[in-house]
């Protein structure tokens, strides 16, 4: 399922040139996986912070490489489907990619019905864990790029 761009008419605007939003970094295939909606609950160790229940955040892809034992054959293969042999050469790193609305949030031993097949090879499911809920995502048209954290960070939207 291909989300909307933040250009699409009916989208909600883009972020303003300058104006600050939050943002999370993941790393590469997850963030990609999230922004076609493939990947629909972010797996945390910690819960949402209140102040962003329901709100928009930016969703940045982290410019490193996660270890290859991540890469499990069923997310290879899902990201295969999603972006082509070539997936890890073909998706950005070290850029905002899009922004979602993250409206809610449950612990992994008791998440909601609406956890598919794909949800459950892109996250980490482990008991104790949050899933966030990832929803409305738009994406940039192109890629920005930008330096991530860890944790919840500010990123502001540059000035062209």
């Amino acid at each position: 399922m291909i989300q909307g761009s933040l250009f699409d008419e009916g989208a909600s605007a883009p972020p303003a040139p300058g104006s600050r939003m939050p943002a999370l970094t993941l790393w590469q295939p997850w963030a990609s996986l999230a922004m076609i909606g493939r990947k629909r609950h972010e797996t945390r160790s910690w819960p949402i912070p209140a102040k962003l229940h329901g709100h928009r955040i930016a969703i940045h892809a982290g410019s490193g490489r996660p270890p290859a034992s991540m890469i499990t054959d069923e997310l290879d293969a899902l990201c295969r489907d999603a972006f082509g042999p070539e997936w890890r050469r073909s998706i950005p790193y070290g850029a905002v990619l899009g922004t979602c609305r993250v409206s809610g949030h449950w612990r992994t031993d008791r998440f909601p019905g609406d956890v598919d097949h794909d949800d459950l090879v892109s996250g980490i499911w482990t008991p104790g864990r949050w899933a966030w809920r990832l929803d409305d995502v738009l994406t940039l048209p192109d890629p920005v790029p930008a330096s991530g954290a860890q944790g919840i960070w500010s990123w502001t939207m540059p000035r062209r």
